[in-house]
């Protein structure tokens, strides 16, 4: 119950954005391991449904530990280094003048929202990827 009240205390529709980014990029990159593993391997590849648990288990073990990030325990997050976005030259207005609201990044978030936004998102692809191992 204590979490639940804690997730709407920590939830805005700013969240939106950075949750649907996170979301697709994980969810995409998750499905390229799967795939990229069954190639490497060869053919003592495991099924895909049994890749897919064990990615869901991995992601289930993330939201454990997002869990207890929000709830208070300092664990370090891995950030991987990111190159500075340079503009092409033909561009002369960012989208953000044509916007009245300004856009929110995940690096933007302050550290609640983002162990939430990442506890959210852990969960969500730990549900489908076991539900995906089942059918498969």
């Amino acid at each position: 119950m204590a979490l639940k009240k804690r997730i709407k205390e920590i939830w805005s529709g700013e969240l939106v954005r950075p949750l649907i980014y996170k979301l697709f990029t994980r969810g995409v990159l998750s499905l390229l391991v799967i795939k990229l593993a069954q190639f490497f391997m060869g053919k003592n590849a495991p099924k895909a449904s049994a890749l897919c648990s064990v990615l869901g288990a991995v992601f289930v073990l993330a939201a454990f530990l997002a869990y207890l990030r929000l709830d208070g325990v300092d664990i370090p997050q891995l950030k991987l280094p990111r190159m500075k976005k340079k503009d092409p030259p033909f561009i002369r207005r960012d989208m953000i003048d044509d916007v009245d609201t300004p856009i929110t990044t995940f690096d933007d978030l302050d550290r609640d929202e983002q162990a939430l936004t990442v506890l959210i998102t852990d969960a969500v692809l730990a549900v489908a990827l076991l539900a995906l191992g089942l059918v498969l």
